[in-house]
């Protein structure tokens, strides 16, 4: 073959040139279209109702919402405003924090109301404690990133993970604040944590299938561990710690942890689990609430029954943030749209929005 190509007159190769440049530049072309496509199928359907605004998208988006343990106070983060914690009862504005959108890769807050966590998307670790008490750590990321954070309930342990596995963070007792700094085997791409009520146990997801569970301070194995089978994209885990909520491939599982068995299946509207900007499972542990990019319903399971309790209608926009109530008779919902919206669970009525 290289003696043909040598013998080959000087025409011949700059044929060969322009049909190679034409191959790459139809390759470019397909990538291009590609990009384009996922990008589109990111964004959703374009709403009806709102024509002007594709997806229902507001200049004060909502990306991420969290709930206080009474259900008066809600933290919200908004790209345009930062991080803001809103009093349910007054409608008032009681704390406000500059994050800049750009540089945030994680945030998590304590149900008490004292405790922040923010990564930023260079490793570096701010936590706010009891509105005085601050502390800044440096991930190494070296290649790596930030994929999560998560605060225990009562702020006494605070972590971040990354995507290859290292862990930092803070815990306090008694004796005071300790730095958690420590590297998990790689079993796979780290997805998710959660940290249960106590802050005595972290769940990690796994890009290849895997849950595990550890002990948030040292990292040590605890011995459960859950395997899928399947490429896992979100979890969601109950507060009792029984349930564990999983979305991968076409379905969203719920298993139950004390002998890994399936309580729960439905399969994700638009068939990948891709799609799925949210999952929750009630504090009561018996429904499971959903939203996609694909439409603004947000969609309810009875974990029970396993059967669908029907659908929230109301977002102009993708909705990205779901939160229960403590008493699990009330969903808030944030989305696109820029708004938060109160529901009932049983009328399915909205109760109301927060803009």
């Amino acid at each position: 073959m290289n003696f043909v190509r040598i013998r080959t007159s000087r025409r011949t190769h700059s044929t060969d040139r322009a049909g190679w440049l034409a191959v790459r530049e139809m390759g470019l072309i397909v990538v291009i279209l590609a990009v384009l496509f996922w990008l589109q199928s990111l964004c959703g359907n374009e709403s009806a109702s709102t024509p002007s605004c594709p997806n229902g998208l507001s200049e004060r988006a909502v990306y991420r919402i969290s709930l206080d343990q009474t259900g008066d106070r809600l933290w919200v983060f908004r790209p345009s405003d930062g991080i803001t914690r809103k009093n349910l009862v007054t409608c008032e504005v009681e704390q406000r924090l500059d994050v800049p959108f750009s540089e945030t890769a994680a945030l998590a807050h304590s149900s008490d109301g004292l405790t922040s966590l923010w990564c930023k998307s260079d490793g570096l670790l701010s936590l706010a404690r009891d509105h005085h008490e601050s502390r800044l750590a440096q991930i190494p990321l070296l290649g790596d990133f930030v994929v999560d954070a998560a605060v225990s309930h009562d702020g006494a342990t605070a972590i971040c993970a990354t995507s290859q596995g290292q862990f930092r963070g803070w815990t306090h007792d008694e004796s005071g604040a300790r730095e958690i700094a420590y590297q998990l085997p790689s079993r796979s791409t780290v997805m998710n944590i959660r940290l249960n009520r106590n802050g005595n146990r972290l769940c990690v997801m796994w890009f290849n299938g895997e849950i595990s569970f550890h002990c948030p301070v040292t990292g040590i194995d605890l011995g459960a561990r859950l395997s899928i089978g399947s490429r896992c994209l979100a979890m969601c885990w109950s507060d009792d710690e029984r349930l564990v909520g999983v979305v991968a491939d076409e379905k969203i599982r719920v298993y139950d942890t004390t002998n890994g068995e399936i309580v729960f299946l439905a399969p994700v509207e638009g068939g990948s689990a891709m799609y799925v900007t949210c999952v929750m499972i009630s504090p009561d542990s018996k429904l499971l609430a959903m939203a996609t990019n694909l439409t603004p319903e947000i969609r309810l399971w009875n974990l029970e029954t396993g059967t669908s309790t029907g659908g929230l209608h109301g977002h102009t926009g993708i909705v990205r943030g779901l939160q229960f109530s403590p008493t699990s008779v009330h969903l808030f919902s944030a989305g696109y749209d820029g708004t938060i919206r109160e529901w009932s669970v049983t009328s399915r009525a909205q109760l109301r929005r927060i803009d």
